[in-house]
């Protein structure tokens, strides 16, 4: 028999909302989105394969325009001209807002869209047989692979959206798969979607890969993307990364202690790029006064950048009474991180006249929650120092609990003199509080602003599932 030549890609997320991005490059980003598929469809024609391979995750049913299902078909179109035969199974991103609009993407001829949730095969050509299914909530904790049961001749290729055992950072687990089911499910190649990197996952003879995300939806993701060249062979089965041109992300880590707002700055400036997507995590022992330079650095170098996003993981530098360092968290150290989106408008007297009401807003919001931050830290810095110098403070009475106590309930308590009211709890504690009641709020105001998103931005002609 001759060779068999395959081309597999995944979760691709076609219209992802891509919330994580800047406002004003997340169109951008989404037309990106659609030119990848259109370069993969363009490498199967010019390779001259025989198969194409979307195990889920193809596009965001809930906010995908007409116009990009109607691109998506007219791929497909295209593979269909040069005799390639398609095979699609649902992803997690495609229940989420119903079928339909992948049922119509996958219309063409020589599509094949996999729906049941149970395994069904499909013969495109003699001497090769595809099998798949749909995975969801009802058979998402089965291990749905122990129940294939191959049949015929020839070669048999699988493809599915799940999770292999032991795959590193895959925390969500649909259909978990077992070496054990891989190497005896008969298959001479299974096609995985659900995680966005590129792994091996074979079992002896048993050939199964993950291609990954063809790009970048986010920092999750790092370095060159790729699909997978498969290679069916009657002595075995032969797999081959293909590069596929996508914008560059990076993360780095930079530890500013000791560091002054001008050096910080100054690395921001060296690695500009006005292509490059940059996550910052910031690191190591700061003084609180470099606290609001760190807070504004995302908004003052963003319009470098294609992509910025600035992380704060620094520790605070407090000084206690007698002058000694008192290592406090940074603001990203001790809660979930909270990102809202940036916009498109620089920092300057004239914003409010130049951008929308959401978008003051928005930005209001986050000059505010800088501001606050940096007052609390500076006046709860002034609390601990004056309790520990005060007489009876609670700092000098932590083995009496009935001292304790007294600090808790101060004789002045009720006379209107608050001068020597103590702080029991110290700056951490309260940090704490005011870290976690930000958190809890800025994360409600940005799930408002993401569902904003899809009809603010780039997706106004997005249909409805039941449409």
């Amino acid at each position: 028999m001759e060779p068999v030549s395959i081309l597999h890609t995944s979760d691709l997320h076609l219209d992802h909302v891509l919330t994580e991005y800047r406002r004003d490059v997340r169109a951008v980003r989404r037309r990106e989105l659609v030119d990848t598929f259109n370069f993969i469809v363009s490498e199967a024609i010019r390779l001259n394969v025989r198969l194409v391979l979307i195990p889920g995750d193809l596009i965001c049913a809930d906010s995908v325009a007409d116009s990009v299902v109607e691109e998506v078909r007219n791929g497909f179109a295209r593979l269909g001209r040069s005799s390639i035969f398609v095979a699609v199974t649902p992803g997690e991103a495609e229940e989420s807002g119903g079928l339909e609009l992948l049922r119509e993407a996958c219309s063409g001829e020589n599509v094949h869209l996999f729906m049941a949730e149970e395994w069904s095969s499909v013969s495109p050509f003699p001497g090769v047989t595809v099998w798949g299914l749909r995975t969801t909530s009802r058979n998402s904790t089965m291990p749905v692979l122990s129940n294939l049961v191959v049949e015929g001749s020839g070669m048999h290729v699988g493809l599915m959206h799940g999770t292999f055992a032991g795959t590193p950072g895959l925390d969500s687990s649909i259909c978990p798969i077992s070496p054990d089911a891989l190497s005896q499910s008969g298959l001479d190649y299974l096609a995985l979607g659900h995680y966005h990197n590129m792994v091996n996952c074979s079992v002896g003879k048993a050939t199964c890969w993950y291609s990954g995300s063809p790009v970048h939806l986010n920092f999750d993701t790092r370095g060159e993307r790729h699909a997978l060249l498969v290679s069916l062979r009657e002595d075995g089965t032969r797999v081959n990364p293909m590069k596929v041109p996508s914008r560059q992300h990076r993360v780095i880590t930079v530890d500013i202690a000791g560091k002054s707002g001008a050096e910080i700055r100054e690395r921001l400036s060296d690695m500009a790029n006005a292509e490059l997507c940059l996550r910052v995590e910031l690191e190591g022992r700061v003084d609180p006064a470099l606290r609001p330079i760190l807070a504004g650095l995302a908004r003052e170098f963003e319009d470098r950048f294609f992509h910025l996003e600035v992380a704060d993981r620094t520790e605070l530098v407090v000084r206690g009474p007698k002058g000694e360092d008192r290592r406090r968290p940074g603001r990203g150290s001790t809660r979930k991180e909270v990102r809202l989106p940036r916009t498109d408008q620089p920092a300057g007297k004239n914003y409010h006249a130049n951008c929308t009401g959401m978008d003051a807003l928005e930005r209001d919001l986050l000059e505010a929650e800088q501001t606050f931050t940096a007052k609390m830290i500076a006046l709860l810095t002034q609390s601990e120092e004056a309790n520990a110098a005060a007489p009876g403070s609670f700092a000098g009475q932590k083995d009496s609990p009935e001292s304790s106590f007294k600090a808790r309930r101060p004789e002045s308590e009720g006379s209107g003199d608050r001068s020597h009211v103590d702080n029991p709890y110290g700056v951490e504690h309260w940090k704490e509080v005011v870290d976690c009641a930000l958190a809890l709020g800025l994360s409600a105001l940005g799930e408002v602003f993401r569902g904003d998103d899809r009809e603010a931005v780039g997706c106004g002609e997005k249909r409805r599932p039941d449409d």
